[in-house]
């Protein structure tokens, strides 16, 4: 893998996730507290409980598994609360971790490429 194309993957990675947390921050500012809490059965998930997976995933396996940051993932926590965390802090938090996430992208680019090729453990996957 050259350079050139560790640093274009990287680019285009932190492209779209900037691309996917736009179009969440458009989706959730139409929404107030109650809504994005909102669970159609107690056994199915609110948008709150996805924003909190969401987070936690990208936090799991872009800033810790490729950028080998230490981390504790508190999956079952996040499909278990039920708010009322206030949209403005969930949006905090995604943000937050898209930005580090772009960050570790951007970090791996200047990295030789055979890092990019790294087996690594993630979720109990060698990936």
């Amino acid at each position: 893998m050259s350079e050139e194309l560790a640093a274009a993957m990287s680019t285009a990675a932190a492209e779209e996730l900037s691309d996917a947390l736009d179009t969440i921050r458009h989706c959730l500012g139409q929404l107030d507290d109650e809504q994005a809490w909102w669970r159609p059965a107690e056994s199915m998930n609110s948008i709150g409980n996805l924003l909190l997976h969401l987070a936690g995933n990208l936090r799991q396996w872009i800033v810790s598994g490729v950028g080998g940051v230490a981390g504790v993932r508190e999956r079952p926590a996040e499909f278990s609360a039920t708010g009322p965390i206030p949209r403005n802090e969930l949006l905090d938090l995604l943000e937050r971790t898209v930005a580090d996430a772009i960050a570790t992208l951007a970090a791996i680019a200047d990295k030789p490429p055979s890092e990019l090729l790294q087996v690594r453990r993630v979720q109990g996957f060698e990936v």
